[in-house]
């Protein structure tokens, strides 16, 4: 799934699921699909997986709902203090530890899902950098996929610190 560009790939895999369009021309373009199935609500609903919320605590960035790990904020920023107190390394693993989510589990519909998973991954990882970058232009973020074989089960999307070389 690695040839032609992500817009192709999606075109292609939209093609595949709801058929060629309808009329006299197939539909060739994402934007096609949009206009003929998508709905403002549907957009709505899909925004936090583009534009996540993003909270600082104890200068730390994590994710604030998507994929969230039911741990209260007091509980995170004790984390953060005491991970701080024992290096730099140990911090980054305690922040990114929160900073992922397994892309099918957000959703109920998981029919198809793995050519589409590796798509929308790709798409996500360039929208969380423009997020990072917009929200917090001075810090350094990666953002990452990781395949099923890396983790063993699923398509898993996250993000986490640059740590600067001493």
């Amino acid at each position: 799934m690695d040839e032609g560009s992500v817009e192709e790939r999606i075109t292609a895999l939209l093609a595949q699921r709801h058929g060629p369009g309808w009329g006299t021309d197939p539909w060739d373009r994402r934007s096609e699909y949009l206009n003929g199935l998508g709905s403002v609500s549907g957009a709505l609903l899909h925004s936090a997986l583009f534009v996540p919320e993003l909270i600082e605590v104890e200068g730390c960035v994590f994710l604030k709902d998507v994929g969230w790990k039911g741990v209260g904020w007091d509980e995170v920023a004790a984390g953060v203090r005491a991970a701080r107190a024992e290096s730099p390394e140990r911090l980054k693993r305690y922040v990114d530890s929160f900073n992922w989510v397994e892309l099918p589990y957000l959703f109920d519909d998981r029919d198809g899902f793995d050519d589409e998973a590796d798509a929308l991954a790709e798409v996500l990882v360039q929208a969380w950098r423009g997020r990072l970058k917009d929200l917090f232009p001075d810090r350094r973020f990666a953002v990452w996929i990781k395949s099923p074989e890396e983790t063993g089960h699923a398509v898993e999307l996250g993000f986490g610190i640059v740590l600067e070389a001493a």
